[in-house]
């Protein structure tokens, strides 16, 4: 049988100690001996050792010769996109803020979900649950706190349905932080709500500029004392910090300043890029990092996370699909209203359907017309099954160039930082054993 290297196949060497091959399509990472590197940089995997190639096979770093990767590439997109047996909701219970930060993206309005539509919103989830196995909601905003009951009394209902039924259900937060005090963090826990996101955007000086109360003033002290009640009430906890050109390279001090509060070990400190995507913070475009100028960031991040052990936080970039172009996942309003995008809450011109409706959202089946391969830069890439365009949404209305996210400019250094890490063994994991063959297993093959 006539074979060939993938062509989602990435070689990757550190010195004479390390060589690997990572590919897109199936997630594996193969790690070489020299010979074995040579050979496969040559072209003559016949004459590899049958072992390896047996490793290589089985990994999609070597595949028949007929094999259409880009086709078998977005099969599994497409399984994904329309899987039904996990209803996947993200609920804003109000577009009202307390804060006033410069890069948001969603325009403030007043007012918070009523108890009738709280109701219909059950009835939208109670008419699912044939259909799913699990349910996965996240509060999102506005900030979900200032309507705090609304979330407690809809995670409660929800949350007895799905248990009546005998689904999973899990549930997540994204707050500001502000309003959360210790009582409010434990109902929200008994609740049912298992996670949080807090965001912090550097250390004092540098976050009381960008974070601030509506009606002026600093936040950061406040949110600090916030993610410490949250790490003593949740099973997860992240803190984010959304990069710009006002704060990069600031990640580290705020990092020394949650070691410093013991919170370190306790919660996940993410760094995140700003986009402008819409026209709300349409006018904040030019102090966004390009991809390129935040994958440097994240560089000096990821080392950093490496030389403490944080091996959790050297993920590698794998197939994900957002809820604009899935079919069982939507974003409620307030008003219950139905979106396929985060982006478009509060936007009449991009509902769908509403709760009360009992047809299916989306019937025309909007989400379904998505595809990657419209770009060309995408059809080529080496890295589109694992991106798949990254955001749809900003890719259709700016294109590959701003979509296109970090990987593709720090690929090689993920990918060894990754495999060191495995090697290794982080807080999170004991070392790997090298393999006695050349082709030693590393990584997360699908």
């Amino acid at each position: 049988m006539v074979e060939k290297l993938s062509r989602y196949n990435h070689f990757f060497q550190m010195a004479d100690t390390l060589r690997i091959v990572y590919n897109a399509r199936t997630g594996a990472v193969v790690r070489l001996d020299s010979r074995s590197w040579k050979l496969v940089r040559d072209g003559k995997c016949r004459e590899l050792d049958p072992e390896v190639s047996a490793v290589m096979r089985e990994q999609g770093v070597l595949v028949p010769g007929e094999t259409d990767e880009l086709a078998l590439a977005m099969e599994k997109y497409r399984r994904l996109r329309s899987a039904r047996n996990k209803l996947m909701l993200t609920i804003a219970p109000t577009l009202d803020c307390n804060f006033a930060c410069p890069y948001c993206y969603e325009n403030r309005l007043a007012g918070t979900m009523s108890k009738e539509t709280a109701t219909r919103l059950i009835g939208f989830v109670d008419r699912r649950m044939k259909e799913v196995r699990e349910v996965s909601v996240t509060w999102y905003g506005g900030e979900p706190l200032l309507a705090a009951e609304m979330v407690l009394s809809v995670t409660k209902r929800i949350r007895a349905i799905c248990g009546s039924r005998g689904k999973d259900v899990s549930f997540f937060l994204v707050s500001n932080g502000y309003l959360l005090t210790e009582t409010l963090a434990s109902k929200l826990a008994s609740a049912g709500i298992s996670g949080i996101q807090i965001t912090l955007d550097g250390p004092p000086e540098v976050h009381n500029r960008r974070r601030v109360l509506r009606g002026g003033g600093g936040t950061f002290h406040r949110l600090l004392e916030s993610v410490r009640i949250a790490a003593e009430a949740f099973k997860t906890v992240k803190v984010r910090m959304n990069l710009d050109r006002e704060n990069r390279g600031e990640w580290e001090k705020l990092a020394a300043i949650l070691e410093a509060a013991g919170l370190s070990g306790k919660v996940r400190f993410e760094i995140a890029n700003v986009d402008a995507t819409n026209e709300a913070n349409s006018e904040y475009k030019n102090k966004c990092l390009h991809p390129e100028e935040f994958a440097s960031e994240w560089v000096n991040f990821a080392r950093s996370a490496y030389r403490r052990g944080e091996d959790g936080l050297l993920k590698l970039p794998q197939m994900t699909v957002c809820s604009k172009v899935s079919a069982f996942a939507y974003v409620i309003g307030p008003g219950g209203d139905i979106y396929k995008c985060w982006n478009d809450v509060g936007d009449p011109k991009k509902v769908v359907s509403h709760v009360s409706e009992s047809e299916a959202p989306d019937k025309n089946r909007q989400w379904a017309r998505f595809s990657p391969l419209q770009w060309r830069e995408c059809r080529v890439c080496s890295l589109l099954p694992a991106c798949m365009g990254r955001c749809p949404d900003l890719l259709e209305k700016s294109g590959p160039e701003t979509a296109c996210g970090r990987w593709k400019h720090c690929l090689q250094e993920a990918v060894i930082l990754h495999t060191m890490s495995k090697l290794k063994g982080g807080k999170n994991g004991k070392p790997e054993k090298q393999s006695a063959i050349a082709g030693a297993t590393i990584g997360c093959p699908e």
